[in-house]
C-alpha cells in the first residue's frame, strides 16, 4: 500500500511539473506582440498636355493688307513695289504636361483664298496692254503674296526673330512659343504697270481672305523620374 503511495506520489509531482513547463512555453507565446497588415505601391502617370494656348495672350490676330500705293517705278535696277503687315500673333503653343516636349512645327507657305470669284486662265500681257477678257489664274495670285514667320518665348511682337528652325522644345510646367508672321504683297510690276494694276485691283475686288495652315507635332523630351544629373 506504501508503495502505490509512492508511485502515486511521483506520477503527481510529474504531471505537475509538465503542467508547470507547459504553462511556461504558453505564456510565452501569448505575451507577444504580433501585428499584420497589407499595403500597395502607387505611381501617378504624368500628365501629357500640348496645346494650342487659349489663354488671352495667345490670342491670334487678324489683320489687313493692301499693295503699295506707290507709282509704278520699275525698271531693271529697280524692286517691285512691295506692301507687307506687321508681325501678328498667328498662334502660341504651351506645354503644360509634366514633361517637356519637342515640337515639330509646320505649315504650308502657299495660302489659301476666300473669294466666290471662280480663276480664269490667266491674264495676258502685250506692249498694246493686258488682256483681262479671262480672270487671273491662281498660280497668278500665288505670285503676289508671300509669309514670313518669326518665334518669341514670350507675348513680345517686337522681340520676336526669324523662325529658323521647325523644331523647338518646350520645358514642363509652361513652356511655350509664340509664333508671329509677316504677310507681303508683291505687285507683278515685272510684267508691266498695267499688268500689276489689273492683277491688285482683280484681288482687291474678289479675294476677301488669305489663310495660312499651320500644325504641329509634340515628342516627349524628359522623363519622371529624371536620370541622375539631368
Amino acid at each position: 500500500m506504501t508503495k502505490k503511495k509512492g508511485i502515486a506520489s511521483k506520477l503527481f509531482i510529474g504531471l505537475t511539473g509538465l503542467t508547470l513547463l507547459s504553462c511556461c512555453f504558453l505564456g510565452t507565446t501569448f505575451a507577444r506582440y504580433t501585428s499584420g497588415g497589407s499595403g500597395k505601391a502607387e505611381v501617378g502617370v504624368a500628365l501629357w498636355n500640348v496645346n494650342f494656348s487659349t489663354d488671352g495672350t495667345a490670342t491670334a490676330t487678324t489683320t489687313k493688307l493692301s499693295p503699295d500705293d506707290g507709282e509704278y517705278t520699275y525698271n531693271e535696277n529697280s524692286t517691285a513695289r512691295t506692301n507687307s503687315t506687321d508681325k501678328f500673333l498667328v498662334a502660341a503653343i504651351v506645354n503644360d504636361s509634366d514633361v517637356a516636349a519637342n515640337v515639330t512645327i509646320e505649315y504650308n507657305s502657299e495660302a489659301v483664298y476666300t473669294t466666290a470669284a471662280s480663276y480664269g486662265t490667266g491674264y495676258t500681257w502685250s506692249d498694246a496692254g493686258v488682256g483681262t477678257d479671262q480672270n487671273p489664274s491662281e498660280e497668278q495670285v500665288d505670285t503676289l503674296f508671300s509669309i514670313e514667320l518669326f518665334s518669341n518665348t514670350e507675348a513680345n511682337a517686337a522681340g520676336a526673330s526669324s523662325f529658323t528652325s521647325p523644331k523647338t522644345q518646350l520645358a514642363a510646367g509652361g513652356g511655350r512659343i509664340y509664333l508671329y508672321a509677316v504677310v507681303t504683297w508683291t505687285s507683278a510690276d515685272a510684267t508691266s504697270e498695267a499688268f500689276a494694276d489689273a492683277l491688285d485691283t482683280w484681288v482687291g475686288e474678289n479675294i476677301t481672305a488669305l489663310t495660312y495652315n499651320f500644325k504641329f507635332t509634340a515628342v516627349q523630351a524628359s522623363e519622371l523620374p529624371p536620370e541622375a544629373g539631368d
